[in-house]
């Protein structure tokens, strides 16, 4: 598992390609982090729990919000390995 123990944020990865990525991050080993906007949170929250990790909703064109989630990763896992966007 080349991820092992990695903790990887996947921006825009409650539907879509994003949620490909995430999903393939975690059968290499990483904890991933969903992001999604408000709406999808349903199913971001669905895919961070079979997942095995957490999920974090916010618009990405607010300049407050990567901020946020970054800190929610770090405040979670106490580091963040990786970021796909």
């Amino acid at each position: 598992m080349r991820l092992s123990g990695k903790v990887v944020l996947v921006t825009g990865s409650a539907t879509g390609v994003g949620e490909g990525i995430a999903r393939r991050a975690a059968a290499e080993g990483a904890t991933v982090v969903i992001h999604g906007r408000e709406e999808e949170r349903q199913t971001g929250e669905g895919i961070a729990q079979e997942l095995g990790g957490l999920f974090v909703a916010g618009e990405l064109s607010d300049p407050l919000v990567p901020r946020r989630i970054v800190d929610a990763t770090v405040e979670r896992y106490g580091r963040l390995d990786g970021l796909v966007n």
